[in-house]
């Protein structure tokens, strides 16, 4: 038995060191590793990105200065809300690498997680997803989501949450 918990235990801490190894190379995907930007390639990507976290600063500030009215929901939720929502999910990502390359994005990026949270989005969310047409999806397309549903906007929350982890717990 000691030899079987041995092995279980050494299987644990191998994987644990795996998901590290595996968290920096997704950072590192994200963020980059100190590029070298007289690189005019780069320069003109990092020029791209710069523009694109100015128009997501921009636009975090006009919805945090008019949120639209009552709380998120999917079912009855007024196309104002859900346009709301969509445009929180595709602006956080940049807003969090903007703060990742030193620009002042992360008091805007912590306020709209709070607005999301105060406005009813948090766990046990109701996306809207119908999961018997999703699997029936799956199983005859080998995909699903193409179309208007909020589940589809998501892919930019958890990368968001992914590279403010630290800065989310100290909040």
């Amino acid at each position: 038995m000691k030899s079987v918990n041995a092995i279980l235990i050494g299987l644990m801490v191998s994987a644990s060191a795996n998901a590290g190894v595996i968290e920096e190379r997704y950072e590192r995907l994200l963020v980059g590793e100190s590029p070298d930007y007289s690189n005019p390639m780069l320069a003109a990507v990092r020029d791209a990105i710069d523009a694109e976290v100015a128009d997501a600063s921009a636009a975090a500030g006009k919805i945090l200065a008019k949120p639209s009215a009552g709380q998120y929901a999917i079912k009855g939720m007024p196309k104002e809300s859900q346009n709301e929502m969509r445009a929180i999910f595709d602006i956080l990502p940049m807003l969090v690498i903007g703060h990742r390359n030193g620009a002042d994005t992360l008091e805007p990026a912590l306020a709209l997680f709070d607005l999301l949270n105060e406005k009813g989005f948090k766990p046990g969310f109701e996306l809207g997803i119908d999961v018997a047409e999703a699997r029936a999806a799956m199983e005859s397309l080998g995909f699903f989501g193409f179309g208007g549903t909020l589940y589809n906007q998501l892919d930019g929350y958890p990368t968001a949450i992914f590279l403010l982890r630290d800065e989310l717990k100290t909040a």
